[in-house]
């Protein structure tokens, strides 16, 4: 949640005048995928341990974080993907019908 949180906070200005972006979303999936790590890893040591009820929250925190580092990742690579076409959709999609040619 802090993760995210700073990736927010990296596009928020309060100052009206200036337009910020937010930072690549890479880095802070990186650190929430190590999070998620760790929690397989507490998954691996309750389950030796026979700490059921640690195995199942810890499975759930690592089914959410996979799929936030997932989602992300697909938003992520979507961004970077229109950003490359230079805002011009006809590099994407020439076969659009406002496309000429």
């Amino acid at each position: 949640m802090v993760i995210f949180g700073l990736w927010f906070l990296s596009g928020f200005d309060l100052d009206p005048a200036r337009t910020v972006e937010a930072d690549s979303l890479w880095g802070y999936l990186a650190a929430a995928g190590g999070v998620g790590l760790l929690a397989l890893l507490a998954v691996v040591i309750a389950a030796r341990a026979g700490a059921m009820v640690t195995v199942v929250s810890q499975g759930v925190m690592v089914a959410l974080v996979s799929l936030i580092v997932f989602g992300g990742a697909m938003a992520q690579a979507h961004e970077d993907a229109r950003d490359s076409t230079g805002g011009n959709a006809c590099r994407a999609a020439p076969s659009a019908p406002w496309c000429n040619g």
